[in-house]
């Protein structure tokens, strides 16, 4: 029997050590996954700069280009009198009341074609300083960009390490996934699966364990699915990924990150019908998360998550969209008021 105790033991051991492990890579992945967050910000920022600086740049020139069409023609008339003759243009039939117009327009004539001319040589000076800009803006893009790559392959790499440790774990959960695949198959809608899944939580089945979710929980979303800016809110429709305007849509950079926003369970996690990837977190009892477009999948069902925690990637089209939809008990609600403010 002392063999068998001893053998025990060093499971126990084995697999506290393997818990160990994976809670310090969950952490250094947490703190990898919000650097890559801020440098992703950053860039977006830098890009932002950018483009308003060339809409500037475009402003600025057609500006000027207008000024030397007028300058132009002010040059134009000039060279017309200059080649009349002094006779010409001061007749001696000309009273001299007309006389004293005439040497006036032509003073003003004179005083705009200089004014021009300044105003052109202060416009080519900010036209200049404008280039100097933009073009300092993209020596500081590459940078960021270059930093950018390096936290994301930081992140890559610790995704993959947990994915070699949660192995035997993700083995353990393929009777459920079995499962939830066949319940995806059956359904027709995401309607219908929202049932399925909603009543195989309330099955006496295998039971998803819950996510640690904070005490007095106040329904909140801790970060966003994904850096990027919303083009489509809730009750707007959507062509690719929201025809029924039931979410709201995100546009991101190519292959960025995609995180869940809060502590969860992953109770689906795959492809449906005509969506791309979609990711399904159960939270605050009868409350579900949707997370829809994603290219590729970093959790499996059963999974808890924490907020700010990646759980995949957007498409590599650019820019991407991402779709994320908030129902209770199957009824979509508005996600917008869930965010932190």
């Amino acid at each position: 029997m002392f063999p068998y105790l001893i053998i025990a033991l060093l499971l126990c051991t084995t697999a506290s050590a393997e818990d160990a492990r994976l809670t310090d890579l969950n952490q250094q992945l947490s703190k990898a996954a919000a650097q890559y967050r801020a440098q992703q910000e950053l860039c977006l920022k830098s890009e932002d700069k950018l483009k308003s600086l060339e809409w500037e740049k475009t402003q600025k020139t057609f500006q000027l280009e207008k000024q030397l069409m007028r300058i132009n023609g002010y040059l134009s008339a000039l060279k017309k009198i200059q080649m009349m003759s002094p006779a010409a243009i001061l007749n001696s039939s000309m009273t001299p009341q007309r006389l004293v117009q005439s040497v006036i327009v032509l003073n003003a004539f004179i005083r705009n074609i200089l004014q021009s001319t300044e105003s052109i040589r202060t416009e080519l000076q900010t036209l200049n300083a404008l280039k100097c800009s933009i073009e300092q803006g993209k020596i500081s893009a590459q940078k960021l960009g270059e930093q950018y790559n390096e936290k994301l392959k930081d992140v890559d790499s610790l995704l993959r390490k947990r994915r070699q440790i949660l192995q035997t774990e993700i083995q353990g959960r393929k009777a459920l996934e079995k499962r939830i695949d066949h319940l995806a198959r059956e359904s027709h809608s995401l309607h219908d699966l929202m049932q399925r899944l909603e009543s195989e939580e309330g099955s006496p089945r295998p039971k998803m364990k819950k996510a640690p979710l904070p005490q007095k929980s106040t329904g909140k979303y801790k970060v966003k699915p994904v850096i990027g800016s919303i083009i489509s809110a809730f009750g707007q429709k959507h062509e690719k990924l929201d025809t029924e305007g039931t979410g709201i849509i995100f546009q991101t950079k190519a292959n960025s990150l995609v995180y869940a926003p809060l502590n969860a369970t992953v109770v689906y996690a795959g492809p449906f019908r005509k969506y791309k990837n979609i990711v399904i977190l159960a939270h605050h009892g009868q409350y579900h998360t949707l997370i829809i477009g994603l290219s590729d999948i970093e959790v499996s069902v059963g999974q808890t998550v924490l907020a700010g925690e990646p759980i995949g990637y957007t498409g590599s089209e650019s820019p991407s969209y991402l779709c994320m939809e908030l129902r209770h008990q199957q009824k979509p609600m508005d996600p917008m008021p869930w965010f932190n403010a």
